[in-house]
């Protein structure tokens, strides 16, 4: 069982909230109504931080049981996206993070019935 440990505190300014890209907006604000947070996004494309359409999912608990969780929620409203999980080590504060990355082929894929 993987388990990640979120209660270490991280010493460093907080950045002002940035607007959400308009094309992710719905499906970013979607997955937080529906509990997932979020940490990034983007729209994707040219002058863009991704080059397709991408959002960062903060996860806790057993990866497999919330990533088959996060996989049956989005099957319903998404086609053809990819789940990629990132490890990121901090030797600073001896931390260390995993995130859960939804990339898409576009936003055409993306569903969103209310």
């Amino acid at each position: 069982m993987q388990t990640v440990d979120v209660s270490y505190k991280i010493e460093r300014p907080i950045k002002e909230k940035q607007e959400l890209d308009p094309e992710i907006k719905p499906f970013v604000e979607f997955l937080n109504t529906n509990g997932f947070k979020t940490f990034t996004s983007c729209q994707g494309g040219e002058g863009h931080a991704f080059q397709k359409p991408t959002v960062g999912i903060l996860f806790e608990g057993d990866y497999f049981e919330f990533k088959k969780k996060l996989i049956e929620f989005l099957l319903p409203h998404v086609r053809g996206f990819t789940l990629n999980l990132k490890n990121c080590y901090g030797t600073k504060h001896n931390v260390h993070w995993e995130f859960l990355y939804i990339e898409f082929p576009d936003l055409t894929h993306i569903r969103i019935k209310s």
